[in-house]
């Protein structure tokens, strides 16, 4: 997916087929559908799952609002979160976090639970403080990841690390 800088990607001969599939898809979600049917659809298509990536990406660039009282996340947000929760390992899941995981905070949530299911504790740990750092103070996924540092470090057997984040 890297290096994809427009979502306007002529796919079979269509101009901006994958942006385009995004909005008449946004009826399925609306209706309470197969929120999913777009990733159905165009399941094994490489081209296509390419470019509905992209425009996914593109189009969850802008930060939203990650307080506690926020209203659950857009049709878009959803969609590429069903994208790589089905498609996507934590490899990918990283490049995400890179790319929008400060504008949204999820892709932090999943990739810390990917690492965690794993036992990976350096990675989970990692990327736990990685977004600590990085998502603001409102976000709602901060206690997630402050849960998951702090069993990292239990993991990882590093009490002086546990009794400082007690102490904050």
């Amino acid at each position: 997916m890297t290096g994809v800088q427009t979502c306007a990607l002529p796919i079979g001969g269509y101009p901006n087929a994958a942006s385009k599939a995004i909005e008449v898809s946004g009826d399925l979600y609306y209706y309470g559908k197969n929120r999913y049917a777009l990733l159905d659809a165009w399941q094994g298509r490489e081209e296509l799952m390419a470019a509905l990536e992209a425009a996914l990406i593109i189009r969850s660039r802008q930060p939203v609002s990650q307080g506690a009282h926020a209203h659950s996340w857009s049709r878009v947000a959803d969609l590429l979160r069903e994208f790589y929760r089905r498609y996507r390992g934590l490899s990918e899941y990283e490049s995400l976090c890179r790319q929008i995981g400060v504008e949204q905070g999820w892709p932090y949530e999943d990739l810390v639970d990917g690492y965690r299911e794993q036992e990976d504790w350096e990675q989970a740990l990692r990327w736990a403080e990685d977004g600590l750092a990085k998502l603001p103070p409102e976000s709602r996924y901060r206690l997630h990841l402050e849960e998951v540092r702090g069993q990292a470090v239990n993991r990882l057997d590093r009490p002086a690390e546990a009794r400082h984040q007690i102490g904050r």
